[in-house]
């Protein structure tokens, strides 16, 4: 088995964090990760908003069904998928 695989079958979901803010480094590097990984037209067509504040944080859980891990979350990644924007891209450049 290679290691790609067994990463992905050693996956596991820890929803609990701690009172610690993390650092907008760390924070980049996530988001220039996910900027890299692929998808299956290569549109780039998915957007990240970072949100650190916790009222927002608040409303994203609660209109997420009561998802208390959003509130929780130090900061909490909401990835937006837009398939109008490549479109948009390729009319400006083509």
């Amino acid at each position: 088995m290679n290691e790609t695989i067994r990463t992905i079958q050693n996956h596991r979901s820890i929803r609990s964090f701690l009172d610690k803010e993390v650092d907008d480094v760390i924070i980049d590097e996530i988001l220039r990760a996910a900027q890299s990984m692929p998808n299956s037209i290569n549109g780039q067509q998915s957007s990240v908003i970072v949100i650190k504040d916790k009222e927002t944080k608040a409303k994203i859980a609660q209109l997420a069904g009561g998802q208390k891990w959003v509130e929780d979350a130090p900061v909490f990644l909401l990835f937006v998928l837009d398939f109008i924007k490549p479109v948009l891209r390729l009319r400006k450049t083509g």
